[in-house]
C-alpha cells in the first residue's frame, strides 16, 4: 500500500512490479512539490509579489480576463463552398445515438486508472474497480446527456492546475494551465472523440497533422527541413517565404460563437452540437494554488486544455483558415511556393496551434496573409503574437525587399527557423552543437534521480522509459551524429551501474551486452544508433507505400529514388539513405503476376537477391528475367537460366507461392511482421548483436516466478557478474580473491549461493536439497530455478530458490557491510534468514503468483473438419533463434479427422514467420 501510495502522488507510471522503490517515489513527490510550488511572482506592472494573498488574486484576476470575451458581436462564419467536405448526414444517427453500457465501459476502461481526478476526487480507477456498483448511476447520467444534449451543470466544474512552462517561472505567462475535470464528464468528451475522431481524416486537409490516425508531426518537421534545405540553395529572381506564426493563448481565446459556427459549417448534426457546446459554456473553473482551490469564476470563451474534446475542436476550428487559404490560392491572390521542379505546390502546414504558411516573397502576397489573418481572428478570437512569430526568406531575396516584406507583414526576419515541434532545423549539415540540448534533456533528468534509491530493475524500467524516449521524436526525422548516440548510451549506461561523474562504479557487464536483447542474454536496451537506424528505415517504407502522404511526395519530386546521386542533399535525405540497407534487409516482394519483379536482382524468396548468392556473370537475357518468364504449367520452369541452382536456393524458391494468373500486381511487404507492415520491433532484430559467444536461450530468466529485481539479479548470477571477491579480484580491486570466512576457498558466484558454511546452514534451515552442479552458474542457477517438486511448505521449490539466493546475497552484504552493531543478532542465525525466505516466498506465491495464474486465459483452438470427401492439410513452423535454425511439419487427416499422413523436415527460415 505504500508504494502504491507514493507512486500514486509521484505521478510516475513506470513503476516495476514487485520493485519497492518506495524510497524512490517519496523523493520525486517532494521534489515535484518544491518545483510546482509559487512563492514569489511579478504581477502585470514587473513587481515582485510575495504574500500569497496578492499572488492569488493576481492570478484569479489574470484568468478572469483570460476567459472572458471581449466580443461584442461575432462576424458571421461563411456557408463553405461546394468543392470542400461536410458530414454526411447518414453519420448524423452513430454520432447522436444513446451510448451502450459497452462503449460507456470500453471508453472508460481506456483511461489510465489513476491518472489526476478533478474537483469531485474520484480517479477512472476507483469506476473501474466499482463498475458493478457505480454502473447504473454513470450509465444514467450519460444517456440523459446524449437525450437531450446537455450536460449536468454539477459535473463541469474544472480545477485549472497551474504547470511551470520553464524552471523558476517569474510571470502568469510563465504558468500553463491545464484543466483537472470530473471523470464523468471526461467519459462523455472521450465518447464524443472516439465517434468523430474516424470522421476528421474526411474533414480536415492532409495539411492539418495533429490528432488524427496515419498524420504525425514528423510529417511536417519533414517537409519544413525540406523547404528550408531548398531555401539555402534557391537561385534566380523569384524569392520565397516561410511564415512562423506564434497564437497567443489559443484554446484560452477561442470564441465560443466561432466554436458553434464552425460546428455548423461542417453540418454536424443540432443535437450533437448543442451537447459540444454544453460541455464547454456551462463550466465553471477554480484555480489549484499551491494545493488550495480558490473561487469558483465562469468563462465566456476558451476551450480546456486537459478535456479528450478539445484538441479536435481547435483543430476543426483552424481548418477554417486552412479553407480560406485555399481559396486564395485558387484565386490566384496568394501564390504558394513550389517544393521542386515536379513537386507539389505548397501554402501552409499546421500542427495543431503550429502554423506555419509559404509564399512568393512579394507585396501582393504579404498583404494577402495580413488580410486574411486579420479576418481570422476578428471571428475566432485569436491572436497572433507579432513579436514571436517570424518570416524567413530563401537565400535569393534581395536584402531591401525583405525588410520591406517584413514590414508588410509585421513580423520580425529572422536568420534561422530554429525549431519546429522540437525539432531543430537545419540550414547546413548538422553537428552535436545542433543536438547538445538532447543531452542537457536527459542530464536534467538524471539530476532528479537518486539511483541509489533504485534497483537494477527500477533503473532498467527508467532508461527504457524515459531515456530512450526523449530523443525519439528528433530521431523518426534526423539522424543523430554518432557523437551524440554514443553520449546518450554513455549516460545511459552510467545511469543502470549508478556512476555519476563525482562518483565512478562498476559496470558489471559491459555495454553491449546489456543491449542485447533478452533472449540473447542482455536486458533488452537498445543502442541510441540502433534506434536511430530504425527510425530511418521506417521513412524508407513510408517512402516506399505512402505514396498519398506530402513529405514523400515533396522527397520523390526533388531526389526520385533512394539510389540516385544528389548534389548536396538534405539532413533528412542523407538519414534515409542511411536506414536503406536496413529497409531492403527487412523487405520482400510478395508476388502478384510476377511480371515487375526481377528473378535475380528483387528479395522475392525472403532470403535476400538470388544474385547475391551466385559467383560469376550472367548472360544479358538473364539479367533482364522476370519471375513471371519462370513459371509455366502450373510450376516452375528453370530452363531460361544457363546453369543448374544450388539446392539450397532451389529450396528457397519452391517454398515461395505463385499464382501467375493473379491479376494484382508485385508490391513490397515487410518480411518479418504476420500483416507484411513494417514494426520497429522486427527491425531491430535484424541488427546484429556482437560478441554473442553462446547460442544460449536466456528468456528462461524473465519468465520465473519472482519479482524483476530477483530476475535481474539472477541475470547478474548467470552471468557470474556479481561482484564476489573473485571478480573483484580479476578486475584489480582486491587484494584477495578468497572468500572472507573460507580462507581457502575463492570467492565465486557458486561458492557464495551454494558451498559457502553460511550458505549451507540456510539451505539446510529450509530443509531444502539442491541440483548439484559444478559447471557454470548459469546452468546450476537454471536447473535449480525449474523445479517443479513442491517444498514442505507447500510453495514450488523454484519459487523458494529464487527467493534463497537473493537472501543470500543480501545476508552476505550486510555481513561485510553492515557496521551497525545492533543487527549483528539478526545477521548471524541462519534460521532467522530461512523463516523470512519462506515467508517472502509463502506471500509471493499466495497474493502475486496465484493471482497471475488465475488471470491467465487459455483458448482452445478446435479443428475444423473439411467437407465431406475432403481431405485437410495443417502445418505449422519454428525457428530457434539461439541456435538458427528452422523446422515444418504437417499433418493430413479426412473429414474424420483420421489421420491420412505427415511429414516434418529441417527448411532455410530467419524468423518463426518465415518458418
Amino acid at each position: 500500500m505504500e508504494e502504491d501510495f507514493w507512486a500514486l502522488k509521484s505521478r510516475v507510471n513506470w513503476l516495476c512490479d514487485g520493485d519497492r522503490n518506495t524510497r524512490f517515489f517519496h523523493l520525486t513527490t517532494l521534489n515535484h512539490r518544491r518545483n510546482n510550488k509559487i512563492r514569489s511572482l511579478k504581477d502585470p506592472n514587473g513587481v515582485w509579489l510575495y504574500d500569497a494573498d496578492l499572488i492569488q488574486h493576481t492570478l484569479t484576476s489574470h484568468f478572469i480576463s483570460l476567459f472572458t470575451t471581449d466580443m461584442i458581436c461575432s462576424k458571421p462564419v461563411s456557408d463553405p463552398p461546394f468543392l470542400f467536405p461536410r458530414i454526411e448526414m447518414e453519420c448524423h444517427q452513430s454520432l447522436c445515438s444513446v451510448p451502450a453500457v459497452d462503449e460507456i465501459k470500453k471508453v472508460l476502461w481506456s483511461f489510465k486508472p489513476w491518472k489526476s481526478p478533478g474537483p469531485d476526487g474520484l480517479h477512472p480507477g476507483f469506476f473501474q474497480k466499482t463498475w458493478d456498483i457505480v454502473a447504473p448511476s454513470v450509465v444514467q447520467v450519460i444517456e440523459e446527456a446524449f437525450s437531450v444534449g446537455r450536460i449536468p451543470p454539477g459535473l463541469n466544474h474544472t480545477y485549472l492546475c497551474l504547470i511551470p512552462k520553464i524552471r523558476n517561472p517569474e510571470t502568469v505567462g510563465h504558468l500553463r494551465p491545464i484543466s483537472l475535470c470530473n471523470t464523468i464528464l471526461k467519459l462523455v468528451t472521450k465518447i464524443l472523440v472516439s465517434r468523430i475522431r474516424p470522421l476528421l481524416c474526411d474533414l480536415i486537409s492532409p495539411l492539418q497533422s495533429s490528432f488524427l490516425p496515419g498524420r504525425s508531426s514528423t510529417d511536417n518537421v519533414i517537409i519544413v527541413q525540406e523547404i528550408v534545405h531548398r531555401f539555402n540553395s534557391m537561385k534566380g529572381s523569384k524569392g520565397n517565404m516561410l511564415i512562423k506564426l506564434d497564437l497567443e493563448k489559443a484554446y484560452d481565446r477561442l470564441e465560443w460563437g466561432f466554436i458553434r459556427q464552425v460546428l455548423h459549417f461542417f453540418n454536424f448534426p443540432p443535437l450533437w452540437i448543442n451537447l459540444i457546446m454544453s460541455i464547454i459554456s456551462s463550466s465553471s473553473l477554480s484555480i489549484l494554488f499551491n494545493g488550495s482551490a480558490t473561487d469558483t469564476f465562469s468563462p465566456s470563451r476558451g476551450i480546456r486544455q486537459g478535456d479528450p474534446l478539445s484538441p479536435y475542436i481547435f483543430i476543426l476550428c483552424v481548418e477554417y483558415l486552412s479553407i480560406q487559404i485555399t481559396l486564395a490560392c485558387d484565386n490566384h491572390t496568394w501564390r504558394p511556393i513550389r517544393t521542386s521542379r515536379s513537386g507539389p505546390f505548397l501554402s501552409h502546414l499546421f500542427f495543431a496551434d503550429d502554423l506555419v504558411l509559404f509564399a512568393e516573397a512579394s507585396i501582393a502576397n504579404c498583404e494577402t496573409i495580413s488580410a486574411l489573418l486579420q479576418d481570422f481572428c476578428a471571428v475566432s478570437g485569436l491572436k497572433v503574437s507579432l513579436s514571436k512569430s517570424s518570416v524567413f526568406f530563401s537565400k535569393n531575396t534581395p536584402v531591401g525587399a525583405r525588410v520591406e516584406f517584413a514590414t508588410a507583414l509585421g513580423f520580425p526576419e529572422t536568420s534561422s527557423v530554429g525549431k519546429y515541434l522540437g525539432c531543430p532545423i537545419h540550414q547546413s549539415r548538422p553537428t552535436k552543437l545542433s543536438f547538445q540540448f538532447i543531452i542537457e534533456k536527459i542530464e536534467a533528468k538524471l539530476v532528479g534521480w537518486k539511483s541509489k534509491h533504485l534497483s537494477l530493475a527500477g533503473r532498467v524500467s527508467l532508461i527504457k522509459s524515459v531515456i530512450e524516449t526523449i530523443p525519439s521524436h528528433i530521431m523518426h526525422c534526423n539522424l543523430l551524429p554518432v557523437s551524440v548516440s554514443n553520449k546518450i548510451d554513455q549516460l545511459s549506461r552510467n545511469f543502470l551501474w549508478g556512476s555519476s561523474s563525482n562518483h565512478k562504479k562498476i559496470h558489471a557487464i559491459n555495454w553491449d551486452t546489456v543491449t542485447r536483447p533478452k533472449a540473447l542474454g542482455g536486458l533488452g536496451l537498445r543502442k541510441t544508433r540502433n534506434n536511430n537506424m530504425v527510425a530511418m528505415a521506417k521513412l524508407n517504407w513510408k517512402l516506399s507505400k505512402r505514396v498519398d502522404l506530402l513529405w514523400v511526395r515533396i522527397l520523390k519530386g526533388r531526389y526520385r529514388s533512394t539510389s540516385a546521386r544528389s548534389s548536396k542533399p538534405s539532413t533528412t535525405w542523407r538519414g534515409i539513405k542511411a536506414g536503406n540497407n536496413l529497409f531492403k534487409e527487412g523487405t520482400r516482394v510478395r508476388l502478384g503476376n510476377g511480371s515487375s519483379t526481377s528473378f535475380w536482382m528483387d528479395n522475392w524468396t525472403g532470403t535476400g537477391p538470388l544474385r547475391s548468392k551466385i559467383l560469376g556473370p550472367l548472360q544479358r537475357q538473364e539479367s533482364s528475367l522476370k519471375v513471371k518468364e519462370c513459371w509455366s504449367n502450373h510450376s516452375w520452369n528453370l530452363q531460361a537460366i544457363s546453369f543448374v541452382l544450388p539446392e539450397e536456393i532451389l529450396s528457397s524458391i519452391h517454398v515461395v507461392p505463385f499464382q501467375w494468373f493473379n491479376p494484382s500486381p508485385d508490391c513490397t511487404i515487410w518480411n518479418l511482421s504476420t500483416n507484411g507492415e513494417f514494426n520497429c520491433k522486427s527491425a531491430h532484430s535484424l541488427i546484429p548483436s556482437k560478441n554473442v559467444s553462446s547460442r544460449l536461450s536466456w528468456d528462461w530468466i524473465w519468465h520465473l516466478p519472482c519479482s524483476y529485481r530477483i530476475q535481474h539479479f539472477v541475470w547478474l548470477a548467470a552471468h557470474d557478474r556479481l561482484l564476489t571477491r573473485k571478480n573483484l579480484f580479476l578486475r584489480n580491486i582486491t587484494t584477495s580473491p578468497f572468500c572472507e570466512w573460507c580462507p581457502d576457498i575463492p570467492e565465486s558466484t557458486y561458492h557464495v549461493l551454494c558451498d559457502c558454511p553460511r550458505a549451507s546452514n540456510i539451505w539446510s534451515a529450509l530443509q531444502f536439497s539442491l541440483v548439484d552442479s559444478q559447471a557454470l552458474p548459469f546452468d546450476w542457477i537454471r536447473v535449480n530455478s525449474k523445479s517443479v517438486n513442491t517444498h514442505n511448505s507447500g510453495v514450488p521449490k523454484n519459487i523458494i530458490f529464487l527467493f534463497a539466493i537473493w537472501h543470500i546475497w543480501l545476508d552476505r552484504n550486510r555481513r561485510l557491510f553492515d557496521t551497525n552493531p545492533n543487527s549483528n543478532s539478526s545477521i548471524i542465525d541462519p534460521t532467522k534468514i530461512s523463516v523470512t525466505i519462506l515467508n517472502k516466498s509463502l506471500e509471493w506465491f499466495f497474493l502475486v503468483f496465484q493471482e497471475r495464474n488465475s488471470q491467465r486465459k487459455d483458448i482452445q483452438v478446435g479443428w475444423v473438419p473439411p467437407r465431406m470427401g475432403f481431405s485437410k492439410l495443417n502445418t505449422d513452423g519454428a525457428y530457434n533463434c539461439a541456435m538458427g535454425s528452422a523446422s515444418t511439419g504437417g499433418i493430413l487427416r479426412d473429414h474424420y479427422g483420421i489421420w491420412i499422413g505427415g511429414f516434418h523436415r529441417n527448411i532455410i527460415a530467419e524468423s518463426s514467420l518465415m518458418a
